[in-house]
């Protein structure tokens, strides 16, 4: 299954959000696996646009699995085998700038393709954009999300 990488800084434009919601909305339609941190605020409305669609999420976590409060809403996903959580910390009880960055990696390592919503100049969404042209992973632009 193709894995689409999500990414949004947390300081984004409004005119970018009404985008980044429909362009959720669509993916729902994908026959793609969407990958994320989901940590940002319009990564998590995005995030609640894709659970009530049909296709797997994996929420990849900037901390360990072993205490997490898992949100009512994820339940029905994970009921269904669509909803995947991954941790490659054993220890880290706290997302931190560190935490997310390699998490963040991950994301962009497990992604065929990535779309990034806004990547604030300067900040680990523009670092992670770079780090994606370096490897040579394929965007999806904003306006272009795939209707089916």
């Amino acid at each position: 299954m193709r894995k689409i990488g999500l990414f949004c800084s947390v300081s984004c434009p409004a005119n970018t959000v009404a985008g980044a919601y429909e362009a959720a909305r669509k993916l729902c339609k994908d026959e793609a696996a969407i990958v994320s941190g989901f940590h940002s605020p319009v990564e998590k409305e995005c995030l609640q646009i894709l659970l009530q669609g049909n296709q797997s999420v994996v929420v990849c976590l900037a901390r360990a699995l072993g205490k997490i409060r898992l949100p009512g809403e994820w339940q029905p996903a994970l009921d269904e085998g669509r909803l995947l959580l991954l941790s490659r910390f054993e220890k880290s009880r706290r997302a931190d700038k560190e935490t997310a960055r390699r998490r963040n990696e991950i994301v962009a390592a497990l992604s065929d393709e990535v779309l990034i919503v806004h990547a604030e100049p300067g900040g680990h969404i523009a670092e992670i954009s770079q780090l994606v042209d370096r490897w040579g992973i394929p965007r999806r632009k904003l306006h272009s999300v795939r209707q089916n």
